[in-house]
Order: structure tokens, then C-alpha cells, then sequence
């Protein structure tokens, strides 16, 4: 991932994502954000199957795939509300 990042800006693609002050920030956040996130997950399971505990991986991961699912789908469905109403649309 860090590496598209880093290809991005040197083809100049990041110099139109510097036109707008709020992008730098919110990439920023998500990325290191995905990173630490994937990290702890990577760990978690780890230690997990080193201790011999698969039922206790797959469903970790399940509940960990599934929920992220679905709390990206309702931050998605929020946002998307939150932008017909100061639209004024309803």
C-alpha cells in the first residue's frame, strides 16, 4: 500500500491531491489508520494459531471481516444521508 502511495506522488498525481487541504490529512489517517489496524490483526492472529487456538482465528476473523463490512456500509449509508440533507434534499 505505502508503496502506490509513494509511485502516486512521484508521477505527480499528488500535487492535485494537495489542491484540496482536506485530502492530505484524511489519506494520511486512512492509510496509517488501515496500517496499525492490519497490524494488530496480523498479530492477534498470529499469537492465536501459535497457541494452537483455530476456532477462536476463524471466528476472530469472521466477526472482524463481517463487521468491518458492515460499519463501513453504515458510515457509507450516514455520510451519503448526511449530504442529501444539507442539500436540502430529502
Amino acid at each position: 500500500m505505502e508503496r502506490a502511495v509513494v509511485a502516486h506522488a512521484r508521477c505527480g498525481s499528488a500535487a492535485s491531491l494537495a489542491a484540496a487541504r482536506w485530502v492530505r490529512p484524511l489519506v494520511a489517517t486512512g492509510i496509517v489508520g488501515s496500517d496499525t489496524t492490519f497490524s494488530t490483526l496480523s498479530l492477534e492472529v498470529d499469537r492465536l494459531l501459535a497457541d494452537g487456538r483455530f476456532m477462536v482465528v476463524a471466528g476472530y476473523g469472521l466477526v472482524t471481516v463481517v463487521g468491518g463490512l458492515v460499519l463501513a456500509g453504515i458510515g457509507s449509508t450516514s455520510a451519503a444521508g448526511l449530504l442529501r440533507l444539507r442539500r436540502g434534499r430529502r
